[in-house]
């Protein structure tokens, strides 16, 4: 599991490389993920990986928003993705919900 979520830190923070006059660094970034997984878990109770987070993330122009509204507009695209999905039963074959063309993991949590 850490060893996901560094590849998706590093994933996300390469892409975000270029944009160092931002001010993004690899800890707003982590930052950001914890917080996209959290405001998931409070908006519909499904806790996206942090490699499903980071992936889009990096998909989203870095200055276009404050990392704040990025968070919660990540969160909220996840909860639209994986909406079909709750109350579905176990082992029944799905294609991945995506945002941005990132394929969208993780799990329901009460």
């Amino acid at each position: 599991m850490n060893k996901t979520v560094m590849i998706g830190v590093l994933a996300a923070s390469l892409t975000l490389a270029n944009c160092a006059s931002t001010g993004i660094t690899p800890a707003i970034i982590q930052s950001a993920v914890t917080q996209v997984q959290q405001a998931a878990i409070s908006a519909c109770g499904f806790l996206p990986t942090a490699a499903t987070v980071s992936g889009i993330l990096a998909t989203l122009i870095p200055g276009a928003a404050a990392v704040e509204q990025m968070v919660s507009q990540v969160a909220q695209q996840i909860c639209a993705a994986v909406a079909p999905l709750k109350g579905r039963k176990l082992g029944a074959a799905l294609a991945a919900p995506t945002v941005n063309g990132v394929a969208v993991h993780g799990r329901f949590v009460r």
